[in-house]
């Protein structure tokens, strides 16, 4: 945080894939090689009133996903791009402890591995949060949230990715409105604190055209400066993307 302009923040995101093998048309094994991608982005904050903020990240990506398949180009199998979040956060929206987030998503240029031509767009997305604070007192804090997310991209054959403005537009339409409202993701939660030390959480997750729905679970300590949180995801329909999956973070603040 600064005093006049705002908070600046970055953070680094990794992901391994591990180790995979690339075989030839015959089906023998040529070479092994590590998968990962990362994103490292600059992130900026300003309160422009007192119930009204902004916000800005912008982001660099990695994707290696096949580094130096083609022996002849090392930098096959490699792809990088850059993107741009937005956001607003207005608090106190009609009621007391009402607070409305609205964030556009990866607004950038589209991404390629091997061949310029063939080009994959990035995965532009709209979110719309609301939350709200039904108690609040020294010793209890008890919050509901509701965000929407609605991931938008449009590519014709043979064409390039359409971007992230054209998109917005054609991505939107290329439906029948009852589809279009299927694709938008649901997530619902509800936290509680108890004298701001110990957190418990739950929330839902609803994916209708993906087929996906998770329930999380989470506790929440903090201790001073300190917090450190832990959820669990649960699908009931078993799907193999994060059922099972636990998170820890541990974050300071100053």
């Amino acid at each position: 945080p600064t005093e006049e302009w705002g908070t600046i923040g970055f953070y680094l995101n990794y992901l391994s894939f591990g180790q995979n093998e690339q075989y030839n048309a015959q089906g023998k094994k040529i070479k092994d090689f590590q998968s990962y991608e990362f994103v490292l982005s600059l992130c900026y904050g300003l309160q422009l009133r007192e119930n009204f903020s902004l916000g800005l990240n912008l982001k660099y990506a990695h994707s290696a996903l096949a580094p130096g398949i083609d022996d002849d180009d090392p930098s096959s199998g490699v792809g990088q791009t850059f993107a741009v979040d937005a956001s607003i956060l207005r608090r106190n929206l009609f009621i007391k402890n009402l607070s409305l987030g609205f964030t556009m998503m990866n607004m950038g240029p589209a991404v390629y591995y091997i061949q310029q031509e063939n080009k994959d767009p990035i995965p532009f997305t709209l979110r719309l949060g609301l939350a709200y604070t039904i108690l609040q007192t020294p010793v209890h804090n008890l919050l509901i949230a509701l965000d929407l997310d609605r991931e938008i991209v449009y590519k014709e054959e043979y064409k390039d990715p359409s971007p992230f403005y054209k998109a917005i537009f054609q991505g939107l339409n290329d439906e029948r409105w009852k589809h279009e409202l299927k694709e938008v993701i649901v997530h619902f939660g509800i936290e509680y604190w108890y004298v701001y030390f110990i957190a418990f959480r739950m929330g839902v997750m609803i994916d209708e055209i993906g087929v996906r729905k998770e329930l999380s679970l989470g506790l929440g300590l903090r201790y001073g400066n300190w917090n450190v949180d832990w959820s669990y995801i649960h699908s009931p329909n078993k799907s193999i993307a994060r059922d099972g999956q636990w998170r820890l973070s541990l974050t300071f603040t100053q």
